[in-house]
């Protein structure tokens, strides 16, 4: 028993830290919120109070009735001004002088193939008469 009584006993490092050392557990919800609330303004942002509405006029049914169409309808869709802004009538311009130029080089290069002969593949080389073509030859000539 003495050697047993020497023996030390091992503590875990996260058992040896003292309840002083610990951060207190982070803050949650409202005061959490009121922590971050630097400037009266920046009460609007964290609160979870009612903002007050200014131009707010309750209406009663009847009054709506009056002010909404009774029938349906349907507008145009705006469509887009595309003559006013100069970068587009200059991207413009230059895609119709491409367009024009492709064109004429289209043009240029038709009548020149169409003066162009056909293109007329080679002929083959004659092929040599092989020993059963000779054969047949041969055997023509017997009587």
């Amino acid at each position: 028993e003495p050697s047993s009584a020497r023996r030390r006993r091992t503590v875990s490092p996260v058992k040896r830290r003292s309840r002083v050392d610990e951060a207190p557990p982070p803050k949650r919800g409202d005061d959490r919120n009121e922590d971050l609330i630097r400037k009266p303004r920046d009460q609007l942002y964290y609160s979870r109070k009612a903002r007050a509405v200014s131009n707010f006029k309750p209406y009663t049914l009847h009054e709506y009735r009056k002010t909404k169409p009774t029938e349906y309808i349907e507008f145009e869709p705006l469509r887009p001004n595309l003559n006013e802004d100069p970068a587009l009538q200059e991207k413009r311009a230059k895609a119709a002088k491409l367009k024009a130029y492709s064109k004429e080089l289209d043009r240029l290069n038709k009548v020149a193939l169409a003066k162009q002969p056909k293109y007329q593949s080679p002929s083959p080389p004659p092929k040599q008469p092989t020993r059963l073509d000779k054969a047949r030859v041969y055997a023509q000539t017997i009587p």
